[in-house]
């Protein structure tokens, strides 16, 4: 019913709760060891999704969270998981990943981590709903630091 796939492409220590309003298409975001500048939804050729989530069937939607600090960095590399949750909003479950990385095991370089990207594609649904639900984490697997978050995406039949 629903294909999602996370590209991460991560950079690197504070204790915060991020406001609702810092951020755009009314993406809720919490932070605990990460230091947020940005994030937004963004289609796969970089214009932004309006403020109003709506989307259509098989378009792909990237979270974009940019990252200015909180990795634990060794020997040039960080150690990222990435989960997502979908549900309609029904409850219906849709999609459900826990780690969208373990095929990282080796982790990532430590440059990349600026920029997280978890990618999600509604390709069918069987009626109309009112919104998906995106629930998100991403965290570091070698410290307490995580991001967790959700947001809606309104999808036009």
């Amino acid at each position: 019913m629903i294909f999602l796939s996370a590209v991460l492409m991560l950079s690197c220590n504070s204790k915060k709760k991020e406001a609702e309003s810092k951020y755009k298409n009314h993406i809720l975001l919490e932070s605990k060891g990460f230091k947020i500048k940005e994030a937004f939804l963004a289609f796969n050729d970089s214009t932004r999704v309006a403020d109003d989530n709506n989307v259509t069937i098989g378009q792909h939607v990237n979270l974009i969270i940019l990252i200015d600090s909180g990795w634990n960095s060794e020997d040039g590399k960080i150690y990222p998981g990435v989960g997502q949750k979908v549900e309609t909003n029904d409850g219906t479950h849709i999609f459900e990943k826990t780690d969208l990385m373990e095929s990282h095991p080796g982790g990532i370089p430590a440059e990349d981590g600026s920029r997280a990207t978890v990618q999600a594609v509604i390709n069918t649904a069987d009626k109309e709903y009112d919104y998906f639900l995106v629930s998100f984490r991403v965290w570091d697997k070698k410290s307490e630091s995580e991001i967790t978050g959700s947001y809606k995406l309104h999808v036009k039949l």
